[in-house]
């Protein structure tokens, strides 16, 4: 397998979970905000696709507040991932950390829940295997951003990794561009990942850096392991006003990987050349808005190499679209 080097959403909240030190590290279901407790608007008008995406990730967030920095601090999120903070392990840029610090979490494992998050497994051109997507900040009282050092990260082994396991590396989040804006992606960045087969209930990776941000361990996709030939595939969605307002994923079976589909022309948008393995079997996601209106949809797909696709889009309201996405492991 081979290493990598310089490769590289607003949420609101959900749950409760189990602290060490509970006296200086609180949970709380935020809600502040009725509108989450109201449902979506049934059939909401929307500027871009990355509104959309904002609004059906907007309760993924786990906030907690630690009041004492000065002990040591544990936790275990709502989706198994435990969180280890040192004595001392929150900075400033200058000044004082002032107490108490609030601190926001989203954790993703499963493809539609990247989906969901306008992100792919990708650092530049290269497809990744995914065993855990996170992203962290946190503010003390004041508002002012911490900075995070000697925080660890132990996160459950639940994605469709097998065989990748001692390959993690720890990435954390870029941005690359497609015809409709942005997508997120990845960089490699400083930090190790260490897999240990009999910690937790089915396995465990230890990452012992954290940073503000998106934080995630993945493994380069080896074509070679499989014995497999990389190609490429287009999409075309027949009834799209165009790729500027719409955006095709792909979520690969065998693993969790996920392809966000970035090169557009005249006939369709495409994969990045080499980066999907021959005979693949997965799914196509479209998302498109057509005169404000949401559309969507899904087609199982097997590549066979070079590929042309052939997609249609129907109206669809934002629960609808969650929906759809959650349900994909």
């Amino acid at each position: 397998m081979k290493k990598f080097g310089n490769y590289m959403k607003k949420m609101k909240s959900i749950a409760l979970a189990a602290a060490f030190s509970i006296g200086a590290l609180g949970f709380y279901q935020c809600t502040n905000d009725d509108s989450l407790f109201e449902g979506f608007e049934n059939e909401p008008d929307f500027e871009t696709l990355q509104e959309v995406h904002d609004l059906i990730t907007q309760t993924d967030t786990v906030y907690f507040t630690v009041t004492d920095i000065e002990i040591p601090q544990d936790f275990n999120t709502p989706g198994g991932m435990r969180i280890h903070f040192p004595v001392s392990s929150f900075g400033t840029n200058g000044g004082e950390v002032i107490t108490p610090i609030k601190i926001k979490l989203v954790e993703l494992y499963k493809r539609g829940d990247i989906v969901r998050h306008n992100m792919q497994t990708y650092t530049n051109q290269n497809p990744l295997v995914s065993a855990g997507i996170f992203w962290i900040s946190g503010a003390d009282v004041n508002g002012t951003e911490v900075i995070f050092s000697g925080v660890t990260a132990y996160i459950p082994r639940q994605t469709d990794a097998d065989g990748y396991e001692n390959n993690m590396e720890y990435l954390t989040g870029m941005t690359q561009t497609k015809p409709s804006g942005i997508v997120n992606s990845w960089t490699a960045s400083s930090g190790t990942v260490v897999f240990d087969e009999t910690a937790g209930l089915n396995g465990e990776y230890t990452l012992d850096q954290v940073n503000s941000g998106w934080n995630s361990a993945q493994a380069l996709y080896d074509f070679d392991l499989g014995a497999q030939e990389p190609t490429q595939f287009k999409v075309q969605v027949s009834n799209s006003s165009g790729f500027d307002k719409t955006e095709v994923f792909f979520t690969n079976n065998d693993f969790t990987v996920v392809s966000a589909l970035t090169q557009a022309d005249s006939d369709g948008i495409s994969t990045f050349t080499g980066s999907i393995p021959k005979g693949v079997n997965g799914k196509l996601i479209a998302i498109s808005l057509i005169d404000g209106a949401l559309n969507f949809s899904t087609q199982d797909v097997t590549v066979n190499g070079d590929d042309t696709f052939t997609m249609t889009v129907s109206p669809g309201n934002p629960a609808e679209l969650q929906a759809m996405l959650t349900a994909i492991p």
